[in-house]
């Protein structure tokens, strides 16, 4: 900053500074004012305002990719604070949500499980993640109790196992 005057060749400049609050935490309104001023008195003043505001969203981090799971196998919700966090260049403190929806899928026990975390700052600029899980039934039914192969002379070909008492079905999704 210089200052030059026509009759003085060393005038004087001064700044002050003065700060207004603004519309939400971290957020103000600095101004700055510069007074040149001459031997004579004669003055002048030049004022820069600069008005400081959080203008970015929050950075969530530490949430899962999709993935596809079989029924049975969905994983829990990671821990907010400690496997997901949120953070904001001006909230030291922004929170941070989580939301979960399902919709139905294309056979019983299958679905989509839809988790959102929404992060919030003081100035109400938000961000917010989504994790999809499908849950699927990915894998065959499993039946127990079938008898070995075996080689009978005619006439002996033993009874069938019966189903619900000898043959049994397992099934982790129905």
């Amino acid at each position: 900053i210089t200052v030059t005057d026509e009759c003085d060749s060393n005038p004087s400049v001064t700044l002050s500074e003065s700060t207004a609050p603004g519309s939400c935490a971290g957020s103000y309104i600095l101004t700055r004012e510069w007074l040149g001023t001459d031997a004579c008195g004669n003055d002048t003043t030049i004022t820069q305002t600069i008005t400081v505001e959080d203008i970015y969203t929050p950075v969530i981090t530490g949430v899962p990719s999709d993935v596809t799971v079989n029924c049975g196998n969905v994983p829990a919700a990671p821990q907010i604070g400690t496997d997901i966090t949120v953070t904001d260049e001006c909230d030291s403190n922004p929170s941070v949500t989580l939301s979960e929806s399902t919709a139905p899928g294309s056979c019983p026990g299958s679905y989509i499980l839809t988790r959102e975390w929404l992060g919030t700052d003081a100035c109400g600029n938000d961000t917010t993640i989504t994790q999809t899980i499908t849950v699927e039934d990915i894998y065959t039914p499993i039946i127990t109790g079938v008898p070995s192969d075996v080689t009978v002379n005619c006439g002996n070909v033993p009874a069938a196992p019966q189903i619900g008492t000898d043959i049994t079905v397992t099934d982790e999704c129905d």
